[in-house]
């Protein structure tokens, strides 16, 4: 029982050694959890980390409202009305030729680009901006 005893004490601080080691190595590994995780992952394919989510939509309807000085434009669609941004980026149309936002008349039916811009918080979280109208020559004639 001599040998088995000596033994146990010549073992016992290598065993409480590994068993200090261990218990640092995972502490460790937790304590840096947080700063070993990849970065945020885009939404949608394209999309950087923080960036506005984008999605462009085509929309037709009726010229409803025109705010030149708001630099905003209503279109009536079937569902409900949509105002939408005029940015300088804006291009104007009437059947595919050059227009001028003076050119559009309440009324005249438009069929429309749209990207709805998510996640900018200075303003509300949510716009709509309109990329393109093209006014149709939808004649009532026969």
């Amino acid at each position: 029982m001599g040998k088995a005893a000596s033994r146990w004490t010549t073992m016992t601080p290598a065993i409480i050694l590994l068993g200090v080691a261990g218990i640092t190595s995972l502490s460790c590994n937790i304590a840096g959890a947080g700063t070993n995780l990849p970065p945020a992952t885009p939404k949608f394919d394209g999309q950087a980390p923080g960036e506005p989510q984008k999605i462009f939509r085509k929309i037709a309807g009726v010229i409803k409202g025109i705010d030149s000085k708001g630099k905003t434009i209503t279109i009536q669609l079937p569902e409900a009305a949509q105002t939408c941004l005029i940015t300088p980026q804006t291009k104007f149309t009437r059947d595919g030729v050059p227009a001028r936002l003076g050119d559009l008349v309440i009324g005249e039916a438009v069929d429309c680009t749209v990207v709805s811009i998510h996640g900018n918080p200075s303003n509300g979280g949510m716009r709509d901006e309109l990329v393109s109208l093209d006014t149709k020559e939808r004649s009532q004639k026969k």
